[in-house]
Order: structure tokens, then C-alpha cells, then sequence
């Protein structure tokens, strides 16, 4: 499955690792996927592709409350 990232948001509790929500595209089949994980918050990039590798998917229910009900819109079919 090849992912382009459209857009992450990320969350730094004090004191622990950064949480990270990854909103990207399946370009074979044109579906917007989107998945939460952990990672060191370094590196932007190298933690979107962590988190497209190793994430959870998260709902894209969930997903719109940070980038928008569009998403929705534009997956109506998809599950998460």
C-alpha cells in the first residue's frame, strides 16, 4: 500500500514521547487512511512514516475533529 501524507497533527505531554495522528492518501486506490501512533519527535518525516508503518488506524470520524469533516466527505464509503 503506497500512503502520501496529507497532514499530521501532533500532541507533546510533558515528560513522555509525542503522540502523532497521520491523515494520508492510498494513491492505488484514491482512499484517505489515517493512523495514530508514538514516536521520538525528532524528525517530521521519518515519524509520519513510523506512524504510517506501525500506527493504529484511527477513525476518520475522529480524524475530522483535527483536519477537517472534508475527509469525510471524500471517503464516505471507507470504514477508517
Amino acid at each position: 500500500m503506497a500512503l502520501k501524507v496529507l497532514d499530521s497533527i501532533w500532541f507533546t505531554p510533558m515528560g513522555t514521547q509525542t503522540i502523532g495522528v497521520v491523515l494520508a492518501q492510498d494513491v492505488q486506490f484514491n482512499t484517505i487512511k489515517c493512523y495514530i501512533g508514538i514516536v521520538n519527535g525528532y524528525d517530521k518525516e521519518d515519524d509520519e512514516n513510523k506512524i504510517l508503518q506501525q500506527g493504529a488506524k484511527f477513525p476518520l470520524t475522529s480524524a475530522a475533529t483535527f483536519f477537517g469533516s472534508h475527509i469525510i466527505e471524500a471517503n464516505k464509503n471507507e470504514d477508517s
